[in-house]
């Protein structure tokens, strides 16, 4: 009710599309902290390991490609946004590899899950799930047919859900 109150969502939606959704044991696992191992890791092992799996030929040969298939799109966001082409496609990069991995979770799920199962950070998660649950009711879009991430991040720049209404385009 205080989401349908605050969002202005009809509450009958609501009930509707938050009846399908199911526990998602591995948005828990995946999200819970895993116990300080004894790592023998540096920041520049870190690095380089990060670099070795972000940073190569493939990706960028990618982002070059993905720049010229939405330049005037990437331009468009530049002009009104003031962040650069460059620096949104290798977040893009980064986070979706250009669209190509953009989670196989139902972000419903997901979502519901780390709100209601998840008690480490359940007030956070239940924020973005009323996010979510706003943005599809904006954008008429089922909330069970979105898939993102374990977490509930979603689309090219795998934002969170109040992110993604703030800021994305």
């Amino acid at each position: 009710e205080t989401v349908a109150r605050n969002k202005k969502i009809p509450l009958d939606w609501l009930k509707d599309e938050v009846a399908v959704a199911r526990y998602s044991p591995l948005s828990e696992k995946y999200t819970t902290p895993k116990p300080k191992a004894n790592k023998k890791t540096t920041p520049d092992k870190n690095f380089l390991l990060y670099r070795r799996n972000l940073v190569n030929a493939d990706r960028i040969e990618h982002g070059i490609d993905f720049i010229e298939r939405n330049r005037s799109v990437l331009e468009r966001i530049e002009q009104e946004t003031g962040v650069s082409l460059w620096a949104v496609t290798a977040i893009i990069g980064i986070e979706s590899i250009y669209g190509r991995n953009m989670g196989r979770f139902r972000v419903l799920d997901a979502l519901m899950t780390l709100s209601f199962d998840y008690t480490r950070r359940a007030k956070y998660y239940r924020s973005e799930l009323e996010s979510f649950l706003d943005f599809c009711w904006r954008q008429q879009v089922k909330p069970v047919s979105v898939t993102g991430s374990f977490a509930g991040a979603l689309g090219l720049g795998q934002f969170m859900p109040a992110s993604l209404n703030a800021y994305g385009r």
